[in-house]
């Protein structure tokens, strides 16, 4: 069951699309450090009868490292942010489908890669 206060309820779910540039700092052999930024496209459901998403284009940005374990084997480990939108209509008199409120979200992503030799 979702959590509401009045007539207002909460976003259920959230998905990103995004574009990032990547730059990359390296700390010793086999190990960098990394930082992207870009732009992402967020959809966001809720449970709000009459409102089925927010969309929001906005910035996103992150770090991470990876770390060598052979040439082509690195393990990774890394933080993102996608800006929403978190200006809430909370006005009794305006319709409640012209929220579009839309939080924050991170991911934080651990990764094992395989890198192929040309």
């Amino acid at each position: 069951n979702t959590p509401s206060v009045g007539d207002v309820k909460f976003v259920k779910n959230t998905q990103a699309i995004d574009l990032m540039g990547k730059g990359k700092l390296p700390v010793v052999d086999n190990f960098d450090l990394f930082a992207k930024v870009g732009m992402s496209y967020l959809t966001s459901n809720s449970d709000i009868t009459g409102v089925s998403s927010a969309n929001n284009l906005n910035l996103a940005y992150g770090a991470g490292a990876d770390y060598y374990i052979t040439p082509n084997v690195i393990v990774s480990a890394e933080w993102l942010r996608f800006n929403g939108n978190v200006k809430m209509d909370i006005d009794p008199s305006a319709p409640i489908t012209n929220n579009k409120y839309q939080p924050y979200t991170d991911a934080f992503m651990v990764g094992l890669r395989y890198k192929f030799d040309m």
